[in-house]
């Protein structure tokens, strides 16, 4: 397993996962790491926060009306964030402009960028598509706000009625009743945390602290989802492919030819998957007790809500005689409402076709490499669609695609741009896809072969994740 994931990484030489210190790895963890393998101080040992895009240092520090926010400058500082600046700023010629006011020096040759694999050049697949989309977005008559954002005020709203039906509400005690009240909550949540993801790619924002209520935290996903994922999907450096190891595996390692690797994978996807949130959580408490990360304020967001579930239970409903048998009523409701948003989320995540034997996996490399340049590079955006398919029936009602992760290779190459609007721009990218002569990634006619299907339904998408986490074989 060393040998080979030593392999994978060198093709994106040997990147953030080894550096990694602490007894359980987290995104601040990899964030870290990150911070010390792009070493863009060089053999400087100056304190200067400093941000890295292309062969240029920037001080941004003193960039306080930052469209983004200070919290994502401050999380990315002292690291290479090329592809962010890239992907999130699509009026490129305004963004360079505003950049250049805070160059501080050039990058020297011994310096070379970890992720050189990937281009941006403006004559290139991704920036021709950028400009089309960013002139697009300008036609378009929009309400001044992300139109999505009412898909995350209808769900808190059902979140809360139902939670206070379920945990306050003591006279609702039939079985058959709690059941479907706890299903229909912990749904409700799961699709709030999916539609909330949003808005931790936007920028510092109350929307995106309502995924903490999913026991999840929207800083660690900023950084897993956000800066890894998003950014080299289906890659060693993907974040949200390896963390699901040694339990679940997504890269085609030779050593899943065996006879228990079925059986882990129906493991994870049973019995690991409704308790990721309160892995996560506990986990999150050690390394914060272990003095590995520091204490945030929304890392408790789930707590306060459970403290004032039980004191107006307690106090309002049942008296303070009866303090204990309050604790255990919401206590137990609480638990199976986030084992089964726990479950939904994590389903519809893996399921956004991703990972499926006919999507590039690192360690895939003869189909991604007829569209990589003479000398192995290849343009991001090319990069981004051969790590996601395209799911019709889904992508097909922007509503639900709020809900899960729909219109994902737009969501890839266009993560800002409300999930509304996503929709107007397909056309776009498939001109720019014909002009490339590269269709063939985002559609396919009656004789594409299975090895080269690009689009799934839910349920091919599901059926194709057990594939793929048995697929041993590289393409």
């Amino acid at each position: 397993m060393a040998k080979e994931d030593n392999e994978f990484t060198q093709e994106f030489k040997s990147y953030v996962k080894s550096s990694i210190n602490s007894p359980f790895p987290s995104p601040i963890e990899w964030l870290e790491s990150k911070r010390k393998i792009d070493n863009i101080h060089g053999s400087n040992n100056s304190e200067r926060p400093l941000w890295r895009v292309r062969e240029n240092l920037y001080d941004l520090s003193s960039f306080h009306n930052h469209p983004g926010g200070s919290t994502l400058l401050e999380m990315t500082k002292n690291t290479d964030i090329t592809e962010l600046f890239e992907s999130c700023h699509y009026n490129i010629t305004k963004a360079e402009t505003v950049l250049s006011k805070y160059l501080v020096a050039e990058c020297k040759k011994e310096m070379p960028r970890n992720s050189s694999l990937f281009t941006f050049h403006r004559d290139g697949f991704y920036s021709v598509l950028r400009k089309r989309v960013c002139d697009k977005l300008l036609t378009l008559k929009t309400p001044g706000y992300f139109q999505s954002a009412a898909v995350v005020h209808d769900l808190l709203m059902i979140l809360f009625v139902g939670s206070w039906l379920l945990i306050l509400h003591p006279s609702i005690n039939s079985p058959s009743v709690l059941l479907m009240l706890e299903g229909f909550c912990g749904i409700t949540l799961a699709f709030l945390a999916v539609s909330a993801h949003t808005y931790y790619h936007i920028g510092d924002n109350w929307r995106m602290y309502t995924f903490d209520l999913s026991l999840n935290s929207s800083y660690e996903w900023r950084i897993s989802h956000v800066f890894s994922h998003h950014i080299f999907p289906n890659s060693v450096m993907d974040y949200e492919v390896t963390a699901f190891e040694p339990h679940l595996f997504f890269l085609p390692y030779s050593f899943k030819n065996n006879f228990f690797q079925p059986i882990k994978t129906l493991f994870a996807i049973t019995i690991i998957f409704p308790l990721v949130g309160f892995f996560s959580t506990i986990k999150r408490s050690l390394l914060i007790a272990m003095g590995y990360i520091k204490f945030r304020w929304e890392f408790m967001l789930f707590l306060y809500f459970i403290v004032a579930s039980y004191m107006l239970r307690a106090f309002c409903f049942e008296g303070v005689d009866d303090l204990w048998n309050s604790a255990i009523a919401v206590g137990k409701r609480y638990f199976v409402v986030q084992c089964v948003a726990s479950f939904g989320f994590i389903h519809i995540g893996l399921n956004a076709a991703h990972h499926l034997p006919s999507i590039w996996h690192s360690g895939d490399k003869q189909s991604i490499k007829e569209f990589s340049d003479k000398d192995g590079t290849i343009d991001w955006g090319v990069f981004q669609m051969f790590a996601v398919g395209y799911r019709p029936n889904v992508d097909n009602n922007w509503i639900i695609s709020s809900v899960s992760f729909g219109q994902h290779i737009l969501h890839h190459l266009f993560p800002t741009v409300d999930p509304a609007l996503l929709p107007h721009l397909y056309p776009l990218l498939l001109e720019v896809c014909s002009e490339f002569k590269i269709r063939q990634l985002v559609q396919q006619d009656a004789t594409t072969s299975p090895t080269k299907q690009r689009s799934f339904t839910v349920f091919e998408s599901f059926i194709g994740l057990l594939k793929q986490s048995l697929r041993y074989q590289r393409h």
